[in-house]
């Protein structure tokens, strides 16, 4: 406001609104503040008009901002603009120049200090053509009740006291906005800001001394991309989403064959989670189709549901086929669609293995490997033609603690007794009729039928698309945004030495120790990161590489807290990764466990034979082509390797022991390479609490005791010059719609 006043004669319109330089933060910087574009805030604009004589053109202002951008516009008789910037130097302090061109070209400077959202800074050089220190004015705003109530007061530096201004900025109902100026000399400047969501009009009036005599009247409309409180009630809405394709934790780079990944883990709970918040959001229809997940997957979704499912809202599914794991996951909906073509298979759960034992026998191709642990099976799918009895007994085990969980919550979900729903898995198959008839599903509809039957269950209702409600964002009026960081660093693939990788064929992803390390490093060393929440979905790997990562989160957490969430496989060297972590959180049907070691060797002499390859061989040192692939392996050879894995095997235990708080002997009891579901390794001690992904990031929130967070993803993959331009246009031409 001061600063209006100070040009006011040279402007032939003034948008003359109380604010200040300590406050105005979005498009209104432009008159007040240029640091205030520093605030980076989404396109918004105003359009103002001074009612006097009604001259449009000449009464006319515009200002505009787009993100550290902004414009402006004063109606008179020449063309009259001002074009702005504002630089984010930090979290706390901004930098602003705006340059206004009439008759003359002025140059505006600002800078803008912010500690925290209670105490504000403001000064601004309005025209540093008039070199006189003189004119550059300053304030301070504090708020002592939170984003209610701004108190300010600012000053032209060549006479503090008489142009001294005392104002106000008030909340007192949601989107209403009180303001108020006035000056040591009793000039005055009043005004109301009344906002329905993006739309917001306002009134505002001042009456300055030795500048004017009469009470000056202004109006406005503003529109912002940002949605600001309202007024008005925001109706009520359903969201609208598609669950299709493969769902990962992290999307893999470009590959030739390798799988389409449309949305990560993170992707659909970040948005399940803030439909769950948001009051506007009254249910969530969901289509799903040709749905790729794991069981474990489908829990970590599923309980994203039901905590929506608990605020009160509804949860609809449509579905033209659904199979056990997406049946587990529509299960929890209070209403099941289907197409009348469609049909639900449910025939239960199994697991295999496959063994080329006599595919290697028949190429001539011998396996030699020493282990520790019964249950570490790994090379048995190798070495036999069929399960043996501790690989047996694994695979009975997971099913079975699996299938329980799989009867018991569906059971409960559809209002079943749980024998009676087993005989319907244990009947597998049922046509869309059939399974309306067994009360698997509640209706079935084609798709362009789903709105007339939605209208007719639920009522009238208003729907917003999963891409428009990704797009809202909504306006921040704190001063500061959150510093505080929680970095999640995911570990997703096979563990190896080097750098983290997607294989450009096939697209498996690989975890590299360094890339790994290097993300955790960098975590460890930002200020602002408070905590670490390292999300592992592996089946293990490189015995090397696991101890370099294991070796890094023993440095970092005792930095910070570093927390552990399991996706569907954390097992052998993922478990390894994640053993010394402050917290293990699993889900039910995560994959984990398997404390084992396998040391293994490929022995191709009897393939070289049949293809006629012959070798020979010049060495220096006894063993100098013991893992070449030209001969076996000599009993004292043996005896070194088993050594070797034997040694392994007890570091693993040992640092498991320590991770867990836990004895050698308990560990290497539960661990002899043995894999367990996490509501089994729950109860044993290896992982502390069932959750998913956000359940971890909530954890570490209590944990360094902050409510607002930012979370920055690590690591950053590189996959060469050319991969972010394949990834760029790969992510582009999946996503379309």
């Amino acid at each position: 406001m001061t600063f209006l006043l100070i040009i006011l004669p040279i402007l032939s319109v003034s948008p003359m609104m109380p604010l200040s330089v300590t406050s105005s933060d979005d498009a209104l910087a432009m008159f007040y503040n240029p640091a205030g574009l520093s605030s980076n805030r989404g396109f918004n604009l105003y359009y103002c008009y001074k009612l006097e004589d009604w001259k449009i053109r000449e009464n006319s202002a515009l200002a505009g901002q787009l993100g550290p951008l902004g414009f402006s516009y004063l109606g008179g008789t020449s063309f009259n603009y001002g074009l702005g910037l504002g630089f984010k130097l930090g979290d706390n302090f901004g930098l602003g120049v705006r340059y206004f061109h009439q008759l003359n070209n002025y140059w505006c400077l600002g800078t803008l200090i912010r500690l925290g959202n209670f105490l504000s800074f403001g000064i601004t050089w309005p025209d540093i053509n008039y070199k006189d220190w003189h004119t550059i004015i300053a304030g301070i705003g504090i708020r002592p009740l939170g984003n209610r109530l701004t108190v300010f007061t600012e000053t032209q530096l060549d006479s503090m006291i008489d142009k001294m201004w005392l104002g106000l900025e008030l909340v007192p109902i949601s989107g209403v906005e009180l303001k108020g100026m006035i000056k040591t000399d009793w000039s005055f400047s009043l005004g109301i800001d009344i906002s329905f969501g993006r739309i917001g009009i306002g009134y505002a009036n001042a009456k300055v001394k030795n500048l004017t005599n009469n009470l000056n009247h202004l109006v406005y409309l503003r529109y912002s991309k940002d949605i600001r409180h309202s007024v008005l009630p925001r109706p009520a809405r359903f969201l609208t989403m598609e669950l299709s394709g493969l769902i990962q934790d992290v999307k893999p780079g470009f590959s030739l064959f390798g799988p389409v990944v449309k949305k990560t883990t993170y992707e659909i709970l970040d948005l399940l989670n803030k439909a769950k918040e948001d009051k506007t959001i009254k249910g969530i229809i969901i289509a799903i189709e040709d749905l790729q997940l794991s069981f474990a997957q489908a829990s970590e979704l599923r309980d994203a549901l039901e905590q929506i499912k608990a605020q009160g809202k509804k949860i609809i599914v449509y579905a033209p086929n659904l199979s056990t794991n997406t049946y587990f996951l529509a299960a929890v909906a209070d209403l099941i669609i289907s197409h009348p073509s469609g049909y639900v298979s449910i025939p239960g759960m199994y697991r295999q293995a496959r063994f080329i034992k006599g595919t290697l026998d028949k190429l001539g191709i011998e396996v030699e490997y020493e282990r520790v642990g019964k249950y570490k099976s790994a090379p048995e799918l190798l070495t036999e033609d069929s399960l043996s009895s501790a690989y047996r007994e694994v695979l009975n085990s997971i099913l079975d603690d699996n299938y329980s969980y799989f009867l018991e919550a569906t059971a409960k979900a559809r209002s079943f007794k749980k024998e009676d729903f087993e005989k319907k898995v244990d009947c597998g198959f049922f046509l869309t009729p059939i399974a309306q008839k067994e009360g698997l599903i509640d209706t079935f509809a084609y798709y362009d039928q789903l709105d007339s039957v939605l209208v007719t269950k639920l009522g009238k209702m208003r729907k917003i698309t999963e891409r428009s409600y990704r797009k809202e964002t909504f306006h921040n009026p704190n001063w500061v945004l959150p510093k505080t960081k929680i970095a999640v660093v995911y570990g997703s693939g096979s563990i190896v030495q080097g750098e983290s990788r997607t294989d450009p064929i096939s697209g498996e992803m690989t975890i590299g120790s360094k890339t790994i390390i290097r993300a955790i490093k960098k975590a460890r060393q930002d200020k602002r990161v408070k905590a670490i929440v390292l999300r592992v979905d592996s089946p293990g790997g490189d015995g090397f590489a696991s101890d370099l990562i294991w070796h890094e989160i023993e440095i970092t957490k005792k930095q910070k807290p570093v927390i552990v969430s399991m996706g569907p496989v954390a097992a052998s060297g993922g478990y390894y990764i994640s053993c010394n972590s402050d917290k293990i959180f699993a889900l039910p049907a995560t994959i984990t466990g398997s404390i084992g070691v396998f040391s293994l060797k490929m022995v191709f002499a009897g393939l070289y034979d049949k293809i006629g390859i012959k070798t020979e061989v010049i060495k220096r040192g006894e063993h100098a082509d013991a893992f070449s692939p030209h001969r076996k392996l000599t009993p004292e050879e043996h005896q070194i390797l088993k050594e070797v894995t034997e040694d392994f095997y007890r570091q693993f235990v040992n640092k498991v022991a320590q991770g867990r708080n836990q004895t050698f002997e308990h560990i290497d009891s539960i661990g002899q390479g043995r894999v367990w579901t996490g509501n089994q390794a729950r109860s044993l001690g290896l992982v502390d609490s069932l959750g998913g992904l956000l359940t971890a990031i909530d954890y570490a929130k209590e944990k360094i005791k902050a409510k607002e967070v930012k979370i920055e993803f690590l690591p950053k993959l590189q996959r060469g010059f050319f991969g972010p331009f394949f990834d760029y246009f790969w992510d582009k031409l999946i996503n379309r719609k």
